[in-house]
């Protein structure tokens, strides 16, 4: 695996990143965004350590990053709003050497990235691991207007995305291409990360 130091820019704020580079030839990257940032939220956190080193074993590209204010990227975390502008930078950061981009969201990271691309249907693919049902309202993701592939994964024991309620929300996502695995962790997958981006690689290979 050859691992890249990138910088790039949202609004003014340089945010920093790691690219996890493709086998040669290979057009696919997936942006693996972390989890709140006022919780210690950062690209190091172990969940997107973890897929992202499973998607790269594999032959995929992966880009992971710090949102405004976290880690040496620049300026301050600035809620909603920015991280948005900080996912739709990453966007079209990568688009220059990139034609299939997808997006995985871990926790906060997936309200934050599947809100701001859920109608951006340029994007192959969303996957939110452990959505938090319990703080956020997820609804959007039933639009159907949003034509993306779906993949999710959770835990069993989760203590903030509730398994019936999140079944609920899934059977209510109007695209056919969409699958979702439930496994025996809670919200911080020690020792489970391998088992999540296996399937979600799974998930990627069959659809993208």
């Amino acid at each position: 695996m050859t691992h890249k130091y990138l910088t790039f820019y949202s609004d003014k704020n340089k945010l920093e990143g790691i690219l996890y580079e493709p086998k040669e030839n290979s057009k696919t990257v997936s942006i693996v965004l972390h989890p709140h940032p006022e919780f210690g939220g950062s690209m190091d956190n172990n969940v997107v350590n973890g897929v992202c080193e499973v998607l790269n074993k594999n032959g995929l590209g992966a880009f992971k990053f710090n949102c405004s204010g976290i880690g040496r990227s620049t300026g301050y975390y600035g809620g909603f709003s920015q991280a948005h502008k900080d996912i739709i930078s990453a966007v079209e950061f990568l688009k220059s050497d990139f034609e299939n981009i997808g997006f995985i969201g871990y926790s906060w990271g997936s309200y934050i990235g599947l809100k701001a691309l859920y109608l951006d249907n340029s994007i192959k693919f969303l996957c939110g691991i452990s959505p938090p049902l319990s703080f956020w309202n997820f609804d959007f993701i039933t639009d159907n207007a949003s034509k993306q592939p779906k993949v999710f994964v959770i835990g069993e024991y989760d203590e903030f995305c509730n398994k019936e309620d999140f079944i609920n929300l899934f059977e209510k996502i109007p695209v056919k291409q969409k699958s979702y695995k439930i496994l025996p962790t809670n919200h911080f997958y020690l020792g489970f990360e391998t088992l999540a981006g296996e399937f979600i690689l799974d998930f990627i290979l069959k659809y993208i």
